[in-house]
């Protein structure tokens, strides 16, 4: 569902699944915050994420860091009414 509005702007649709739809026996999800990653060693540190307060650490061999962000418009709201107008 992409559809590409300019040379360098996409539109496309988000769809949330629960963590347990994904069917991939290599895919392990993991919540939690992010306190480090070391690239040599293939290794990142977490904490929290309904565990204790303790670090965790976890070798990868291949990592995808997904961060939560919501998206912005890039498209500004526009300016209110004058006061007695209606749209």
């Amino acid at each position: 569902n992409v559809e590409r509005i300019t040379r360098n702007l996409e539109v496309f649709d988000v769809v949330e699944r629960p963590a347990t739809s994904l069917r991939y026996p290599n895919l392990t999800l993991r919540r939690g915050s992010v306190v480090g990653i070391d690239p040599d060693t293939r290794t990142i540190y977490l904490t929290g994420g309904g565990q204790s307060a303790q670090k965790t650490e976890l070798r990868y061999d291949q990592l995808c860091v997904c961060t939560g962000a919501a998206p912005r418009s890039v498209i500004p709201p526009p300016p209110p009414l004058p006061s007695g107008e209606r749209q």
